[in-house]
């Protein structure tokens, strides 16, 4: 749909004015795509009632969300309202950030923050509020604007690295589940009785521990035979030949 100069300049200005107010809905990315979508519709305003004022950009702009036409950023409102949280620097509400903070915090800790120490006067900063009014203005200003705690991205993980994990996953998992299964009845000591037998299980399970760790941390330079590359489960294979070994001498030495 082609605009003329005329209607390309009284679109933009009045996209200005609606970006810039209270008529802004916060959900809505300016993309491309969005001010595209919007942009026509208010087209066809203009040309069908000769006028268009920030209001009715905004009744277009619902109408266009409603109807699924347009990116939709649902954490953004709260993003937004974090930027503008009150007291922001306050070292004592540092921890008070979000809806989740306040559902962890339970309610001892919460009246810590409304009881008469923190209603004191010498708890008053620099604008002269006490702790109590300062964590009420945070407190409300979070649950009014629903602001919700920050969603990590999870870190993006290439096929190899995920396979790689796998494999020193599984692997730990057998060798960690030959550690656990060794007994003290496994060994036969040269002392009578049972405190033999617990001495060598406690150092055979310590001895194995380190060991698997030895190698864990230096699983990059583990190759095979003549140097070359190896695949992670077969590291995690020599890792559990390296246990198996260690475990064999230690019951075979004992004295029967």
């Amino acid at each position: 749909m082609e605009m003329t100069n005329q209607e390309l300049e009284v679109l933009k200005g009045v996209l200005g004015l609606w970006e810039t107010s209270d008529l802004r809905d916060s959900e809505i990315p300016a993309t491309n795509e969005n001010i595209a979508a919007i942009a026509r519709h208010a087209l066809v305003h203009l040309r069908t009632h000769e006028t268009i004022d920030a209001l009715d950009i905004a009744t277009i702009v619902g109408k266009l969300k409603v109807a699924g036409h347009l990116l939709i950023d649902k954490e953004a409102a709260s993003r937004d309202a974090a930027a503008s949280i009150p007291h922001q620097h306050d070292p004592q509400l540092r921890w008070l950030n979000s809806l989740e903070d306040i559902n962890e915090a339970g309610a001892d800790k919460l009246r810590r923050f409304t009881g008469d120490p923190a209603m004191s006067h010498l708890t008053k900063d620099q604008t002269g509020k006490t702790l109590a009014a300062r964590y009420r203005e945070r407190f409300d200003y979070i649950v009014k604007h629903k602001v919700k705690r920050p969603v990590v991205a999870a870190p993006i993980v290439s096929p190899e690295r995920a396979k790689a994990d796998r494999a020193i996953a599984e692997g730990l998992e057998k060798i960690n589940g030959k550690i656990n299964a060794i007994r003290p009845r496994d060994f036969r000591s040269i002392v009578s009785g049972g405190r033999g037998q617990m001495q060598q299980f406690d150092d055979c399970v310590t001895k194995l521990k380190r060991l698997r760790d030895f190698y864990l941390a230096n699983i990059s330079s583990i190759t095979s035979g003549n140097g070359t590359p190896v695949s992670t489960k077969q590291k995690m294979e020599y890792i559990e030949e390296q246990i198996d070994a260690e475990f064999n001498k230690r019951t075979s030495t004992s004295i029967r």
